[in-house]
């Protein structure tokens, strides 16, 4: 992996050692790095979206999706968009760390864990609940299935079952990952003429968007956003930086101060302005992480 794609790995604390979870920025906007090895047999669903993005070694996002299982292999260097409501479940392995972003639950929201009998479609266990917190509510769930009934007898319990879902499960064809490095390659023109573009379109919830020289501005709406700096060249490494909700946001580049960081803070009068590299780089690559306020 080339330095401009590490984000800053000596920044975090070690996570490729044992399966570890570091919560980076946990607000309306949540992001993780997490570690391997984890192999596991439940699957998750969620409203929302998941991006993932892989910066040490490759992992497996087991899904369900139109109906069949899937395997989807995300390789170091690649990114993935998974959409929303989407059977899921990660297995990553020992030596390897992984960028998760994902947002906060509305609090009408319900996120599910299910095991399925083999590779069907069958629903073996469930448990529906509200998400603060996934990794520590996640365990007694687990726990829960280990000692059940269910576990023993590879047989559901239709009682148990709920015979209406809190939501339908999604039918959207699940995109392939890509690299990364490679996808801003090609779009290199662009971006050095300064036009933002969006890596997965404007069709989802998620709004991942690469800035290159120049000035823009971006949200304006009150939600997180959450700003990854790449750089191109030999000198220095990426820089992540979260911003708080703010009404709108801006990005400058010059060549002796670095990029700047602007946004308008509701119910204030001031706007902060924060240097993020005061440095002289080749190219300066911005990818802009956001979640639309959902419309449920």
């Amino acid at each position: 992996m080339s330095s401009s794609m590490t984000c800053g790995l000596q920044e975090m604390p070690s996570l490729a050692t044992a399966h570890s979870t570091w919560d980076w920025h946990q607000e309306q906007l949540k992001v993780m790095f997490v570690g391997g090895p984890n192999t596991r047999k439940d699957y998750h669903i969620e409203e929302g979206e998941e991006v993932f993005y892989q910066l040490e070694g490759d992992m497996v996002l087991r899904v369900l999706e139109q109906g069949k299982h899937r395997d989807v292999v995300i390789r170091q260097g690649e990114i993935f968009l998974l959409p929303a409501r989407v059977p899921h479940s990660p297995q990553r392995f020992a030596n390897t760390v992984g960028l998760v972003v994902e947002r906060r639950r509305l609090e009408t929201e319900l996120d599910g864990l299910r095991y399925y009998v083999g590779d069907t479609m069958d629903v073996l266990f469930e448990k529906w609940f509200y998400c603060k917190d996934l990794g520590t509510q996640l365990a007694p769930i687990i726990q829960e299935f280990f000692s059940s009934e269910q576990y023993r007898t590879g047989k559901p319990i239709p009682d148990q079952l709920l015979k209406e879902p809190p939501f339908p499960l999604s039918t959207r064809s699940i995109m392939e990952p890509m690299s990364l490095e490679a996808w801003l390659d090609s779009h290199r023109r662009e971006l050095q003429a300064g036009a933002p573009l969006s890596l997965f379109g404007d069709t989802y919830e998620t709004q991942v968007t690469a800035y290159g020289q120049g000035s823009s501005e971006g949200l304006r709406q009150n939600v997180d956003v959450w700003l990854w700096q790449l750089a191109s060249g030999a000198q220095g490494q990426g820089r992540r930086t979260p911003c708080r909700r703010a009404s709108a946001h801006f990005w400058d580049w010059d060549s002796h101060t670095g990029p700047t960081l602007g946004a308008l803070v509701p119910r204030q009068t001031q706007t902060f302005t924060q240097v993020l590299r005061p440095n002289s780089l080749h190219l300066i690559l911005l990818l802009l992480f956001s979640r639309r306020a959902p419309r449920w």
